[in-house]
């Protein structure tokens, strides 16, 4: 878990190191304008600014100087947990954060709170795990317990995500691929499809005993899944087959096993946790 969290942390040195990929950074702490060790995501919004959400409140870099926002700040109020756990951005500019116990959104001057309503209409307050904007520029919020809550294009609130996808409780990351499916895994590491009808799937061939931990498409329309420790699978476009990629080696040219826990693309490089040593190029 703590490497997973330092890697957030690195990948923001890597952002800012020169186009030429060099491998060396500079690691950003507690001891280093940061506001905790603990990262859970790093974000680039469209002025331009990074984002880093933490277990001891949210982080503004403007390529300078950090900003800490905290709960009970005087200065820029509203924000109602220091656990933050996601960030993103919605069609209209509008930044969202997800803590421990709702989402809220930031407009420049202070936080405030969308409410996220369950199929009764009953507010919730429950862990949000992840903000994904959709193409349509809907935005779905994945929880810890409540499933996927839609929160539609200029909408103030969320509502359940409908169909049989509300049988999924508990969400770690989804991806709308190329074709409109929309694939999700559990905290559980299982991995599902939404397929365009609305039907679940939950079998892959090639991911049996495999604990998924994220899932990313490339531009090609391959989909990558990072797993806890049998490293990272590819299921190429046009085939049904999860296949395991055996090729990622480190500085050295060794051929490496690795945990992959996160990772982050970048001007088509994929840049992984390797054994739980590095970040390496691939």
């Amino acid at each position: 878990m703590i490497s997973r969290l330092k890697f957030g942390i690195l990948i923001l040195a890597c952002f800012f190191s020169t186009l030429a990929w060099a491998q060396n950074g500079k690691l950003f702490n507690t001891d280093n304008q940061l506001s905790s060790n603990l990262a859970t995501q790093v974000f680039q919004d469209s002025n331009g600014f990074i984002w880093i959400a933490t277990r001891n409140g949210l982080n503004s870099y403007d390529g300078y100087n950090f900003t800490v926002l905290k709960k009970n700040s005087a200065e820029i109020p509203g924000l109602n947990s220091n656990y933050i756990n996601c960030i993103e951005q919605r069609a209209n500019g509008q930044l969202l954060v997800g803590t421990n116990n709702s989402l809220q959104y930031f407009d420049g001057c202070q936080f405030q709170s969308i409410p996220m309503l369950d199929s009764r209409n009953k507010e919730l307050r429950t862990y949000v795990t992840q903000i994904y904007p959709l193409r349509n520029k809907d935005v779905l919020i994945g929880t810890s317990g409540y499933g996927i809550m839609l929160l539609k294009e200029d909408a103030g609130e969320c509502h359940a995500l409908k169909g049989k996808v509300e049988k999924l409780k508990y969400i770690r990351r989804m991806l709308e691929d190329k074709w409109g499916r929309l694939w999700i895994v559990g905290e559980d590491g299982k991995l599902h499809r939404r397929e365009a009808n609305g039907k679940v799937t939950s079998n892959f061939p090639g991911t049996e005993g495999l604990t998924a931990q994220d899932i990313q498409q490339d531009r090609q329309g391959n989909i990558y899944l990072a797993t806890r420790n049998a490293g990272v699978y590819i299921l190429k476009t046009g085939t049904r087959t999860f296949s395991r990629i055996s090729s990622i080696r480190d500085g050295e040219n060794r051929l490496v096993s690795p945990d992959i826990s996160s990772w982050l693309t970048m001007r088509r490089t994929w840049w992984i946790t390797v054994s739980s040593r590095a970040i390496r190029r691939w």
